[in-house]
Formats: C-alpha cells, structure tokens, sequence
C-alpha cells in the first residue's frame, strides 16, 4: 500500500480529513491561500507537534510546494527539534485539529524522523516550505514520479513569484496639494520619454490660467486683509485683470495691455506685501514663479518648458493611472486626488499595493485647508496619514514617506515659527532641526513595531532631486515584493 497524501487544502479550513491511501506523501500548502495570515497557523502547529515527537526538521534542497508569506528563520541552523522549536509572531500555537495530530501520529507510524523544507531563492537560511518522508527508505516508482510532480509544481511556483515581484503597484496618496501630480509628471519626464507635443499644447492655456488666476487670488486678499496698493493707479490695473477672469478669457495669450496691468501689479508694494502673507489666504505655489516671468510668459511664440509643466497646479478628480519600466520592473502608479471629497475613491485601488507614497506639503504647516479653513493643512496630513499607516488593508504594504516641498519650507521656516502648528516644539527656526520633528510627528503615528516608514526630504519639481530619492525607494520596493512573492 502506498504511503498516505495529505492535503493541506483542508487542513486550511480546518476541516476534519482523514488521510486515504494514495501515492506520494508530500505536504505543501496551495500558494491560492497565501494571503490569508491564518492560513499557515495549521504548519506552524505541525511542525511543533513534529519537534515535540522529535521528528526533525532538515533542510533540504529539493523544493516542494512554496508556502508564500510565511518564513521560519532559524539563526544558525535550519533544524527544528524539541529544544529549538519554531516560533513566529503572530501565530496561534494552541490550535489543534484531529487530523494534525493523525498525521503526526503517522509520520511516528511510517518511521519518519525528517521534515525536508524549502529554502528562499534569494535566502537560503529562510525557509519557505517543507515536506516530510521516511528516512532511510528507497524510493518506488509511484514516490519518484510523485516527487517529480511535486518539483515541477515548485518550479511553476518559483516562475509565477519572480513575475509577480516584477510588478509593483504603486499609490500616491496624501492631502490635496501635497505634490502627489507633480511626482507623477517627474514619472513621465524620468521613465518615459518626457512629454508630448500633445501635452505641451494642452498645458499652455494652464499656464495662462494658473498666472493670472494667481495675481487674482493677491488682489482679492488685498480686500479681504485691508491691504492698500502703493500706488492708488494700480486700482484700475486690477480691474482690468479682475474683467478678464470673469470674462473667463484667462486661459487665453495676454494682449498687451493685460501684460502691462499685470507687471505694475505684480510690481507694486502692496502686492508684494499681500503676497508675502500667502498662508493666510489660498495661493499656489507656482505664483512667484510665473508672475516672476510675465515677459516669457507673453511672447508671441512662447512654449512651455518641462519646469513650467511641472509647476502648473490642476486639481486632480478621479484616478490617474501612469505605467512605466525601471530596473526591468514594471510599475503602476496611481495618482488619486488628495481633497476630502476625492479620498472614497481611494478605496478602490486598494487590492495588491506593493508600496504607498504619502505625500506631505511641509511648506504648509502655518497654512489651512482649501475645503475647510479652521484646519490646518500639516494636522488634516497627520490625521490622514494614521488612516494609511495603520489601515488593515496596508498592515503588510511598504509605506514610503515624502515630507515634500523642502524648498519652500526652508524659506519659510526663517520668518514664520513651526509653533504655529505645534505649539509644544521648543527647537530653533532652522530647517534641519525643524524637519526633523515634522518626520518624528509623522513616524510616532506608526503603532505597528513591525513597520518601518521610509522617510525622504523632496522637492517634486526638481527632477533631479526626484530622480535620486525614487532610485533609493526602488531598492526598498523590490526587496518588499521579492519577500511579499516569498522569493527573499
């Protein structure tokens, strides 16, 4: 009579099973159940009910069926005895089932004192599965096509885990203009070939916009903060630019006359003065650097270069998809808009992230919410980051962290004080020492003391910058998927 196949397919339900007569007697949980946490509770009882009959656990080369998301990691030695049981965090050692202690009761019966393991790919000292058989015995016919079998089932295996590592889905989460677009856009510019002439074409009438839109966002608060101009001339230069946008011709080249109103605007005292209290009203960031070159701006045959690309602000409604190669990887990245009314969409791009980038604005620590204004823009970032970090949909996801737009804040940080946020911070007004709290802020809502959040200091418009810090997230990317593809 043949030795007895267990199926672990049933032990996973936890379902009384009594192992029948039948060829080949190797153990293996279907890789269908592995991401389910309490699936591989039923081996871990196994092999402890084997060390406590001291029934070794040996490593081997010869692979069976790959147990994805579950590790045993001796320190030295891949033997499991009675004294050197195998734990694992997590796990619930009391449960017990019939048919394990039957199966235990006749590895003792056959006179098996070995279980065989997988060995990680990439981590020989992890193991990733294990099989059992009786020492010393030679092997049938029916064992060896049996054993056979059960590597190529493993090589099946060990192929579908490299291509799945390959894949990496990545979210762009983060409060709305955090810079989640613009990391995007550097995406396009750095992985792909740049934009089209399509997309040059589309962004010129943003540019426009986002430039005048801007100067008007000044002018309104100049009225809203009883800010005078310096010049009494400038009120009739402010209603011509406040008539084109409500001609809603902003989108369109300015004529001359336009041009003219809004360089004395931009020029004068008390615009100037409005604009240096920006966090007290709404304004892009991206106004200075516009309004800053008006003469470009107008020319006849003006087209808008990479950087003015990357500094146009459009909202972002619904979900943008972008995929590209590196390293021989093939990336998703998900682009979901930041705003409160936009976050019930995120939902639905939660199945199978390999990695979340969280993006936070550190500029707008001493700024409040366009949706809401008695919040403040760093506290909603800090209360949407807890929801992420410790959501039970991310529990095993890599979270990589970008307190984003260093250069504004480090200008920022010198004239108004980081206690306008947190009031308890007794630090100097100075960038490291201030962004380095601001980090502490974000890392001290990780409750889980398995997680480690990938913290990087950004500047989403500057490529290179960008470019650098996604290559160093990339590294902690793959080796995350190769570990979640139980191949590291």
């Amino acid at each position: 009579m043949g030795k007895p196949t267990i199926n672990l397919d049933q032990l996973a339900l936890s379902q009384p099973y009594r192992p029948k007569a039948a060829m080949g007697y190797w153990v293996g949980l279907p890789r269908v159940f592995s991401q389910n946490h309490q699936l591989p509770h039923p081996i871990f009882v196994l092999l402890g009910m084997c060390a406590e009959n001291g029934i070794r656990v040996a490593p081997a080369a010869t692979a069976r069926i790959m147990i994805k998301g579950f590790v045993f990691a001796p320190s030295h030695s891949c033997i499991i005895t009675a004294e050197n049981s195998p734990t694992c965090s997590g796990l619930n050692p009391e449960i017990q089932t019939p048919c394990l202690r039957e199966i235990v009761g006749k590895c003792l019966s056959l006179g098996t004192k070995s279980v065989k393991t997988t060995l990680s790919i990439l981590s020989p000292e992890k193991i990733t599965g294990f099989c059992w058989g009786k020492m010393g015995c030679t092997m049938s016919q029916e064992e060896r096509a049996a054993l056979e079998r059960s590597k190529m089932i493993e090589k099946n295996l060990k192929e579908d885990g490299i291509q799945a590592a390959k894949d990496i889905k990545l979210l762009l989460l983060g409060a709305g203009e955090s810079g989640k677009s613009t990391i995007v856009k550097q995406m396009k510019i750095i992985h792909e070939s740049g934009f089209t002439a399509e997309d040059y074409k589309q962004y010129k009438p943003v540019v426009y916009s986002n430039t005048i839109q801007s100067l008007v966002a000044i002018l309104r608060a100049m009225g809203n903060l009883s800010v005078p101009f310096g010049s009494p001339e400038r009120e009739a230069d402010a209603k011509l630019v406040m008539d084109v946008v409500a001609r809603m011709e902003d989108t369109e080249p300015f004529s001359e006359e336009l041009l003219v109103a809004m360089k004395k605007l931009w020029a004068d005292n008390g615009v100037q003065d409005c604009f240096n209290r920006s966090n007290e009203y709404q304004l892009n960031d991206s106004a200075k650097y516009f309004l800053d070159d008006l003469d470009r701006l107008s020319q006849a045959n003006y087209q808008p270069t990479e950087q003015d690309i990357l500094r146009t602000r459009v909202k972002t409604t619904g979900i943008v998809e972008v995929h590209f190669t590196f390293r021989s990887l093939n990336f998703k990245l998900f682009d979901v808009g930041g705003q409160r009314s936009e976050r019930k969409k995120w939902i639905h791009c939660f199945e199978d992230v390999t990695a979340i980038i969280f993006c936070v604005a550190m500029s707008e620590y001493d700024q409040v919410l366009h949706e809401d204004e008695t919040t403040n823009r760093m506290h909603e970032s800090l209360k949407l980051f807890d929801s992420i970090c410790n959501n039970k949909w991310f529990t095993d996801t890599s979270i990589i962290l970008f307190l984003n737009k260093k250069d504004l804040f480090e200008e920022k940080i010198k004239k108004s004080p980081l206690t306008v946020c947190f009031p308890e911070y007794n630090g100097r007004q100075d960038y490291h020492e201030a962004s380095a709290y601001i980090q502490a802020q974000f890392e001290a809502k990780n409750k889980s003391t398995k997680k480690e959040i990938y913290c990087h200091m950004t500047c989403a418009t500057d490529t290179t910058n960008i470019q650098f810090v996604f290559d160093a997230v990339t590294d902690v990317i793959i080796a995350n998927n190769l570990r979640g593809c139980g191949l590291y």
